[in-house]
């Protein structure tokens, strides 16, 4: 890329460097080329892209442990259509439970190519834990994201929740 210097002098340079999608960050170098061909010394500088931010698909989830302690289970990750969550799970009573509790377990695949995990949302959750445990910010993958879950005795004997895991990266570069 050639962009046009904005301005320049004996000692600095300034430049602007169009919106680029599809390039990961990396060394740039600069230099100056005259009319007439003669070449200024080269500075390298940090290139950093232009960044998007995303979902991570539940396909790169996979449940670890999916907790037994109430009448109803389950654990929702890794699946093969894309949907509005990265993981989901839900526990329940029966109308003559105790109360219970426990901790469900994820971990997610690697990402790759400069993309990290940026933050987590809850789309829905009911007696839940905030923060899951393990959450990492600027982490490439979570090793053991956790959700621990109760519920009480009485009339709202369940526990569930869907999380949403958003990546940031490179803008155009893929993730996977």
């Amino acid at each position: 890329m050639k962009p046009l210097p904005n301005g320049w002098n004996d000692s600095d340079i300034w430049v602007e460097v169009p919106a680029v999608t599809g390039a990961m960050d990396q060394t740039a170098r600069v230099e100056v080329v005259t009319r007439t061909a003669c070449v200024s010394n080269s500075l390298a500088l940090q290139f950093k892209a232009d960044r998007e931010e995303r979902l991570l698909p539940s396909r790169m989830v996979r449940n670890l442990t999916c907790s037994e302690a109430s009448s109803r289970n389950f654990c929702a990750a890794g699946a093969l259509e894309e949907a509005d969550v990265s993981l989901s799970g839900g526990h329940q009573g029966s109308l003559l439970s105790s109360a219970a509790y426990g901790h469900d377990e994820y971990r997610t695949d690697a990402l790759k190519n400069g993309w990290v995990i940026k933050r987590y949302q809850w789309k829905a959750r009911i007696h839940t834990w905030d923060p899951p445990g393990g959450f990492t910010a600027a982490a490439t993958r979570l090793d053991r994201l956790v959700v621990n879950w109760e519920y009480p005795p009485g009339r709202t004997m369940e526990s569930y929740y869907r999380l949403q895991i958003y990546i940031e990266g490179p803008a155009g570069v893929p993730f996977e």
